[in-house]
């Protein structure tokens, strides 16, 4: 059995230029006039058309009961719905919690950044100095990265 591409069988065109019209002529845009539409049978083709095809040409009445439209209203006077307002709430919460995290734990690094120039400065054996170097790097690193 030979297949057929959905928009090619003579379903597909009727359909279309059905709906088309039903639209253009249920808009209201007072441009289009009410025309008769002839549909003609040929070879086993249907064709919708202006003129009839044939002597025998039909005319043609669509079915705009089952064309539907929808009016969106107008989004910008509703306000949002409570669950959306209660997420930003929550949102906000973690928010103040984090900063107030992000705050102790940079008053900490600074603090441990200056013990070691303390030490630093009171002298070191070449072992501590080393030992103190990579620590101060570590903080600073850790510093930058929490934007102290």
């Amino acid at each position: 059995m030979r297949h057929r591409h959905p928009r090619t069988g003579p379903t597909f065109p009727l359909m279309f230029f059905t709906a088309a019209l039903t639209a253009a002529a249920s808009s209201g845009a007072g441009a289009i006039e009410a025309r008769v539409i002839y549909r003609c049978k040929a070879d086993g083709v249907t064709t919708l058309s202006d003129r009839p095809c044939v002597p025998g040409a039909e005319v043609y009445l669509p079915d705009d009961s089952r064309i539907s439209s929808y009016e969106p209203s107008e989004a910008a006077g509703h306000p949002k719905p409570p669950a959306q307002q209660a997420k930003k709430k929550d949102r906000q919460k973690p928010a103040a919690a984090q900063a107030s995290k992000r705050a102790t734990e940079c008053e900490r690094v600074n603090g441990s950044l200056r013990d070691i120039g303390r030490k630093m400065r009171s002298g070191y054996s070449v072992r501590e100095g080393e030992r103190l170097r990579e620590q101060k790097a570590r903080l600073e690193k850790k510093r930058r990265a929490g934007h102290c």
